[in-house]
C-alpha cells in the first residue's frame, strides 16, 4: 500500500462520538457543488459504480484529500450509502445521505456535516435456521425515487416501505407485503439486493437467509408496481415446486438495459444435488414483465456451492458489442457478448483460487475512459498469474480481456467478499474488506494515489459523488474530499 499522504485518519479524528449519528467536522477547503444524485447501488439501475459527472476529484487532486466528518452509528455499517440534493427538510434544502441498517433503520445525514436529519425504525425480524435464529433489520441499500421524494427498501419481514426523503415518514399505501406466502412461511427468506427502480416499476431479488434442503425456499425476482401499489410479476429461475434455491444474491439485484430492454441476473445453486438443476448457477436474461429470454450455464471447477453471487456487470468497451461480466464462486470472471447469452461465454478467466466456499461474489465495475474492467480480487488465482487486490482488465482489439494491471491489497485469501470497485474521473476507489482501509488508485497505470490510514472494517462499495467520497467501516460513516 502506498504511503499516506496526510495524517491518519486516528490522527485526525479528535473528540468522541457518543451518540447516534454524532458526527466530527473537520475545517478544510469548501465542499464542491452539488452536480448529480447517487441514488441507488452502483449510482443507477445499470450498477456501473462509475460517476461520469465527476470534475473536482482527479488524479491531480486526490492526493490531497482530507476527512471531512465521520459519523457514528449504533451498528456496523455494511452497505453502500446513497445521496439525494436539495431536499426541503424541517432542518432546511439539505443535501442528504441515507443508509441503511441491520438493526432495521434508515437515517439520512446531511452530507456537508454528518449530522443527522432523521432517522426511521422499521424493526428487526427473528429468522429461524436450523439449529439457531437471527436477528435481521434491512440487508440491502436503500434505492432513492427522487422524482417522488421517496426512499424505497424491505425490511426483513417481507414489507415494501417507500419514506419520505423530506422526513423519513412512510407515505401513504405502505408498507405492503412482496414476499409470496410459501416463502414467507418458511421463514428464512432474505434481501439481499437494492431494489432496481425503472420507470413506475421496482425489480426485487431474493435468497435465503439459512440455505439448506431442510427449509424450503425459492428464490425470486418481484416485479413491483409504483403506480398500483401492488406485486404484477413473479420469476422463480427454479420454479416454485420442489427444487429449492435459485437465490439471486448480488448486492445489485438486477441490472438493466440502459435502454430498459431486459433484465439480468445471476443465480445461486440448487438443492438438494445436482446443485446447477435447471436454471441454478446461471447467467440470465429476462423481459421487464418477467418473462426467460435466455440463459446460460458455463462449464466451472469442480465443486459444490458454486453459486453467481453477485449482480452481472453490463458494459460495453470501445469498438465491442455489449457485453456482460459475472463473478462466480468458483473463482472465474466470465465474459458475455450480450446480443448471444446462449452461445456462453466469449472468455473464462480464473482469477481467484475460488471454491465453494470462495469469496468471489461481489461486482466488477468498468470505465469506458480506460476500456477496464475492475475487480476486488480476494485470492491470488491458483497459477499465480492474478494477485489478491484490485485488477484491471482491459479490453483489446478483439474485444476481449487482459491484464492492464494490478495491485495487491492486505493478505492473500483474506475471507473478505469482494468489494464493488467505484471509479470517478480516473481514479478508482476501493475499500477492500479487513484491510480496514479506504484506497484511491489511477485508474489507467495503478499507480497509488492516497489512502486513508485505518477506518475499520469496510465491506462496502464507497460512494463518489459531487466532490466527495463516502464510505462505511465498522461503527462510523466517513466523508473524505478536498
Amino acid at each position: 500500500m502506498p504511503a499516506r499522504n496526510s495524517a491518519t485518519v486516528n490522527e485526525m479524528m479528535t473528540g468522541t462520538a457518543a451518540a447516534f449519528a454524532l458526527s466530527i467536522g473537520l475545517c478544510g477547503p469548501a465542499i464542491a457543488q452539488t452536480t448529480i444524485d447517487w441514488p441507488t447501488f452502483g449510482g443507477s439501475a445499470q450498477r456501473s459504480n462509475y460517476n461520469a459527472s465527476e470534475t473536482t476529484l482527479s488524479v491531480a487532486s486526490v492526493p490531497g484529500m482530507t476527512l471531512h466528518w465521520k459519523a457514528k452509528i449504533g451498528v456496523a455499517y455494511k452497505y453502500q450509502p446513497t445521496l439525494v440534493r436539495s431536499v426541503t427538510t424541517p432542518k432546511g434544502t439539505l443535501d442528504l445521505v441515507v443508509m441503511t441498517l441491520d438493526d432495521g433503520s434508515v437515517t439520512a445525514l446531511n452530507a456537508a456535516t454528518g449530522k443527522t436529519v432523521w432517522s426511521t425504525s422499521l424493526g428487526q425480524t427473528e429468522i429461524p435456521c436450523p439449529g439457531s435464529t437471527a436477528l435481521e433489520g434491512i440487508g440491502e441499500p436503500a434505492t432513492l425515487d427522487v422524482a417522488n421524494g421517496r426512499a424505497f427498501v424491505v425490511d426483513a419481514a417481507g414489507m415494501l416501505h417507500a419514506l419520505s426523503l423530506s422526513t423519513g415518514a412512510e407515505m401513504a399505501g405502505y408498507p405492503v407485503e412482496v414476499i409470496d406466502a410459501p416463502n414467507l412461511a418458511a421463514g428464512t427468506w432474505v434481501h439481499f439486493a437494492s431494489p432496481t427502480l425503472v420507470g413506475n416499476n421496482l425489480y426485487l431479488g431474493t435468497s435465503a437467509y439459512c440455505e439448506t434442503k431442510a427449509v424450503p425456499y425459492h428464490g425470486q425476482v418481484i416485479q413491483f408496481s409504483t403506480s398500483s401499489i401492488s406485486v404484477v410479476n413473479r420469476f422463480y429461475p427454479l420454479g416454485n415446486g420442489a427444487v429449492l434455491g435459485g437465490g439471486v444474491w448480488g448486492t445489485g439485484g438486477v441490472a438493466v438495459e440502459p435502454d430498459g430492454s431486459s433484465l439480468w441476473i445471476g443465480t445461486a445453486n440448487s438443492l438438494p444435488p445436482p446443485e446447477n438443476t435447471g436454471n441454478a448457477e446461471k447467467v440470465m436474461q429476462i423481459s421487464p414483465s418477467l418473462s426467460q429470454l435466455a440463459v446460460n450455464g458455463p462449464v466451472l471447477k469442480k465443486g459444490s456451492d458454486l453459486d453467481f453471487g453477485s449482480t452481472p456487470l453490463l458494459f460495453q468497451p470501445a469498438g465491442c458489442p455489449p457485453m456482460l461480466a459475472a463473478m462466480n464462486k468458483s473463482g472465474a470472471l466470465l465474459v458475455y457478448n450480450r446480443t448471444n447469452l446462449a452461445a456462453g461465454p466469449t472468455q473464462t478467466l480464473n482469477i481467484s483460487a475460488g471454491s465453494g466456499s470462495g469469496k468471489l461474489i461481489g461486482m466488477a465495475s468498468f470505465d469506458p475512459v480506460t476500456n477496464a474492467v475492475y475487480v476486488d480480487n480476494p485470492a491470488d488465482s491458483t497459477d499465480g498469474t492474478y494477485l489478491h487486490g484490485l485488477l484491471a482488465l482491459q479490453a483489446n482489439g478483439a474485444c476481449s480481456l487482459s491484464l492492464l494491471w494490478q495491485q495487491t491489497v492486505g493478505a492473500n485469501d483474506n475471507k473478505s467478499p469482494s468489494v464493488t470497485p467505484t471509479i470517478a474521473n480516473g481514479v478508482v476507489y476501493l475499500s477492500e474488506g479487513i484491510t480496514s482501509e479506504l484506497a484511491a488508485f489511477d485508474a489507467a497505470t495503478g499507480t497509488p494515489l492516497w489512502n486513508s490510514g485505518d477506518i475499520g472494517t469496510a465491506k462496502a462499495a464507497p460512494m463518489v459523488v459531487n466532490g466527495q467520497v463516502f464510505v462505511g467501516a465498522g461503527k462510523f460513516v466517513y466523508a473524505f474530499g478536498l
